[in-house]
């Protein structure tokens, strides 16, 4: 995203200190149980042990716990005040590396990671082209049969300012992993609080 796109991204969801972000993530949500729902559909049928990435860690209650099932566990997000405070966040471990995203690039090496995952983040995306280039360096970094498990909302592009970027169809959302030569191995649609997009592809 331009310099102009990350300001305003960043006057959203950088937090000043831990109250803010929870204000922002899901205040009505128990933080000591994050992983009640989520965490299965995260491990479902994915082979530990390892490196893992998160698109999008926030404040690491996804990252931290996942951590436990790999050997390194990399946390990436675009607002330098959420990783600072997943430093501070219960449960975080030696394994965890926390980075920045820069110009829309990971920097992480080529082929070096075997599982990815992102949840609650890509909805808020304001931007579809930089969806299109997290899933490019998502299949640069992936190792060759390396998975990718993302989830974001089904509904209508342009019609909510405060979400970002939505996909009117299961379908349009797989096309995004194809046409960036990911192949797709499952896609769900799966009723939450809203109507939850889910595709799983791989590196081939």
């Amino acid at each position: 995203m331009n310099s102009e796109q990350l300001k305003t991204t960043l006057n959203f969801w950088n937090p000043k200190d831990m109250t803010h972000a929870r204000e922002l993530i899901h205040p009505a949500e128990d933080w000591s149980k994050p992983t009640s729902r989520i965490m299965p559909l995260l491990l479902e049928g994915v082979e530990t042990g390892g490196t893992v990435l998160e698109i999008g860690c926030g404040v690491g209650r996804l990252l931290a716990p996942i951590s436990r099932h790999f050997t390194h566990a990399i946390g990436l997000d675009i607002a330098p005040n959420m990783l600072a405070l997943a430093k501070q966040y219960p449960g975080q471990a030696s394994n965890i590396q926390l980075l920045l995203i820069e110009n829309d690039m990971f920097p992480v090496a080529d082929s070096s990671v075997d599982y990815i995952f992102s949840v609650i983040v890509f909805q808020h995306i304001y931007y579809r082209e930089v969806i299109q280039r997290y899933l490019s360096e998502t299949r640069r970094v992936l190792k060759a049969r390396g998975l990718v498990r993302i989830q974001t909302n089904k509904g209508e592009p342009g019609t909510s300012k405060y979400h970002g970027h939505f996909y009117r169809s299961l379908e349009d959302f797989v096309a995004e992993f194809t046409n960036m030569g990911l192949e797709v191995i499952d896609a769900q649609e799966r009723l939450w609080e809203d109507e939850y997009l889910w595709v799983t592809a791989s590196k081939a």
